[in-house]
């Protein structure tokens, strides 16, 4: 049995429309977490314990005691049982005052208690975010898996397997501000408020938009690529900006940038669990191949690693990919599937390739 995710039930209670939903305020929501509990089998506990946790909790307002519902009521009872003489006018006026007297008690009651009320919550929401302003969120992606969610500020992350992200609990008023380590898509919410993505490449300052960012610790280059919108890159501790359908190749050892017109869709198509590679080196696609399928893959001769194909996978297993990728190269490979250890665990899938000596590699 998997441990308890503490990042995912903190991701979850920190949302405000999962806490709308999850409290019965909002039902608008409910296709929407029923299909992420449902892509998300492994967190299923997490989720229902998000949803203990905002049900049970609730603001307790100021109670007004029995005895004091009571005394003022006899107080007002015993001014309007008083006798007097007045006029037929009076007597209209007088019986009206009553109905009023009846009217406002009741109603001073419930102002005292809605303004006693209001102030206690904001002063709760007050301390919420006071204390929790500066705690970040991480959200791990799986090997093998990928996740997406919303941002405090309504944005969209999508994030590749083997990502992780950290996020404040709630964004302030001057700046929103993310850690990124390894894969994912951004659908960023407008906004007067900047949104910055830290990562192990430049600073990518968003402007509302739709893009993507590669930062794997493993990879030489970092990659930004932009769908729609507007961003920018600190570069050097220069501003360097990108258009739609651009892509930008940040190179961390020479700290050098480089800029492309490509199709965006080969870094945004593994949201929908495609796979596409353009001109990409063996060694890259195996990397991919690697975080996707949770497996070890080697290469026997190094100078396969700079192979490069052209190739687009929907839903393949990976022995299949591995066998369309060596019609189309002179190599060959051995698939070590997992197996059974005594606790019930499994060892890692190991996968070997080799050249194929009967057959040529054009560079």
């Amino acid at each position: 049995m998997s441990s308890f995710n503490k990042q995912i039930y903190e991701q979850l209670i920190s949302d405000n429309q999962f806490v709308e939903w999850a409290s019965g305020k909002n039902n608008t929501r409910q296709k929407y977490w029923a299909g992420w509990k449902k892509e998300h089998p492994d967190f299923t506990v997490e989720f229902e314990e998000a949803c203990k946790t905002v049900t049970i909790i609730e603001f307790n307002p100021p109670k007004i005691s029995r005895a004091e519902v009571t005394y003022l009521w006899s107080k007002t009872k015993k001014n309007l049982c008083k006798p007097r003489k007045n006029s037929p006018v009076r007597e209209i006026i007088s019986w009206y005052g009553k109905i009023a007297g009846v009217l406002i008690i009741p109603l001073i009651i419930l102002s005292v208690w809605l303004f006693q009320n209001n102030q206690t919550v904001k002063s709760d929401i007050n301390n919420i975010i006071e204390n929790n302003i500066n705690k970040l969120i991480t959200v791990k992606a799986p090997v093998g898996g990928r996740l997406n969610f919303e941002l405090p500020d309504g944005s969209k992350v999508w994030l590749n397997a083997g990502t992780v992200f950290e996020y404040p609990a709630y964004f302030n008023s001057n700046s929103r501000e993310v850690n990124l380590l390894g894969e994912a898509v951004f659908e960023i919410k407008k906004s007067n408020t900047p949104f910055i993505v830290h990562n192990p490449g430049p600073d990518i300052k968003v402007y509302g938009t739709i893009f993507s960012v590669n930062s794997y610790n493993d990879q030489e280059n970092i990659i930004v690529a932009l769908v729609s919108g507007k961003i920018s890159l600190d570069v050097n501790h220069k501003e360097v900006f990108l258009s739609p359908g651009e892509v930008s190749m940040f190179n961390k050892q020479k700290r050098e940038l480089t800029i492309t017109r490509k199709n965006t869709e080969q870094y945004t198509c593994w949201r929908e669990g495609r796979f596409m590679f353009r001109d990409t080196p063996l060694k890259e696609i195996l990397a991919t191949l690697q975080r996707q399928y949770n497996v070890t893959i080697s290469l026997s001769n190094p100078k396969l690693a700079n192979y490069k194909y052209n190739a687009a996978f929907e839903q393949e297993s990976l022995d299949q990919i591995l066998y369309m990728l060596s019609l189309s190269a002179p190599i060959k490979y051995t698939f070590n599937k997992p197996k059974r250890n005594k606790d019930g665990s499994f060892t890692k899938a190991k996968v070997t390739i080799y050249e194929d000596k009967n057959r040529i590699i054009n560079q």
